[in-house]
């Protein structure tokens, strides 16, 4: 459960920093977000860095979440640790407080992420001792 709780703090904390690293302004311009990219190439590389923490942690934490639903569907699941892992959905809420459209491309990713490590997971064969 305290991993549960520092994957969520260290997420948000990461999602944060990267929102600030990698800001998107509106409208759009791809030569201008491109130039940022290639003028400030430190700032790009913690903010891409940031990011990816971010939705391995945020991928992990849906995983969680998804199955300590099922283990609540079955009433066998820990009450608490479900809450924390919903509190996901939370911290996407929060980090699109500070740029909505880095809090879209991180939920995503991270969506895609723990669906296809989930589905991996599934698909492992078992290995004979």
């Amino acid at each position: 459960m305290f991993s549960l709780l520092l994957r969520l703090i260290a997420g948000f904390a990461a999602g944060s920093v990267s929102c600030f690293l990698l800001p998107v302004r509106l409208p759009f311009h791809f030569p201008e977000f491109i130039m940022g990219l290639a003028l400030f190439p430190g700032r790009s590389f913690l903010g891409m860095v940031f990011f990816t923490v971010s939705f391995i942690l945020h991928a992990s934490l849906l995983k969680e979440a998804a199955l300590n639903g099922l283990k609540l569907l079955k009433k066998e699941g820990n009450i608490l640790a479900s809450i924390i892992s919903f509190c996901v959905f939370l911290n996407f809420f929060l980090l699109a407080q500070f740029g909505a459209w880095q809090t879209a491309g991180l939920a995503c990713f991270s969506a895609v992420y723990s669906l296809s490590s989930s589905f991996l997971h599934r698909q492992q064969p078992k290995r004979a001792h």
